[in-house]
């Protein structure tokens, strides 16, 4: 059995860096919304920084739901727990494995690599996750043989 966890800096990056990027962007909407009543045009930029805020926060409250901060891997099943302010636990058992995609498997490896079950489980890891390539390394030798070839054909057709 092994553990996998994000460092200091990770958790701290992927749990509240938002907060202090909409708060940052709400302030300069405000002095937008101030200027915007000596010139007019000011008024876009408000609009287009609360798209900005909206967007933000749309993708990382989906990430604060599928976003593990410790994982347990061993070879018939992996635990995810720590899910940010859940106590939530998602066992996900490798034999029930549906998908693979994201990250690596999309050709962008700075992206999170998200991980489907048969019981509708979505949970999602970032390379920044302690001993990343042991962690996936675990899931690809023990995920059932079709999904297993699914990806390799994914793979072949990002390197062609």
């Amino acid at each position: 059995m092994q553990t996998f966890e994000y460092s200091l800096w990770s958790k701290f990056f992927y749990r509240y860096i938002n907060f202090f990027i909409s708060f940052f962007i709400l302030l300069f909407t405000i002095v937008s919304i101030l200027v915007s009543f000596k010139k007019w045009y000011f008024i876009f930029l408000v609009i287009f920084n609360l798209i900005v805020i909206y967007l933000l926060n749309k993708s990382y409250f989906l990430s604060y739901k599928i976003l593990p901060f410790k994982i347990i891997s061993d070879d018939e099943k992996i635990i995810c727990s720590k899910f940010f302010l859940s106590k939530k636990e998602v066992k996900i058992f490798y034999k029930d494995i549906i998908s693979i995609s994201g990250g690596i498997f999309s050709g962008m490896p700075m992206r999170a690599i998200y991980i489907k079950d048969k019981n509708e489980n979505l949970i999602g890891f970032y390379s920044h996750v302690g001993k990343f390539n042991e962690l996936l390394k675990t899931i690809l030798r023990n995920i059932p043989e079709q999904v297993y070839q699914d990806q390799l054909d994914k793979l072949k057709k990002l390197v062609v």
